[in-house]
């Protein structure tokens, strides 16, 4: 799979365990546990991930308890969560927002 190729995780679907390898993914239901891309992260406003992402890009406007690293950029739009610490060379932070954790902006 390339990182253009796109997955989705529906909508009151459940992933336990780590999620890793190529391409982007948007997150509409649960995951449980880490997720590592070559690609972007996309967490859907009904989504949630219990677990760290690291990936190329994170655009989040769901909710997440963990720490998020990106190669690139974090966007977190307005109804976006994040319980956890922000490792990024770019970010962008939408007014509404929640953030309870450490940010460092800057080499990764």
């Amino acid at each position: 799979m390339s990182a253009s190729e796109s997955s989705v995780l529906a909508k009151g679907l459940l992933l336990t365990g780590q999620l890793e390898g190529e391409g982007n993914i948007k997150i509409l239901g649960t995951v449980k546990g880490k997720i590592m891309l070559n690609g972007d992260c996309h967490v859907d406003q009904q989504g949630q991930v219990d677990g760290d992402i690291e990936a190329e890009n994170i655009f989040l406007a769901g909710k997440v308890t963990g720490n998020l690293a990106a190669l690139n950029r974090v966007e977190i739009l307005g109804t976006g969560q994040v319980h956890g610490d922000i490792r990024v060379p770019r970010i962008s932070i939408s007014d509404g927002a929640s953030i309870n954790g450490h940010v460092h902006v800057g080499d990764v």
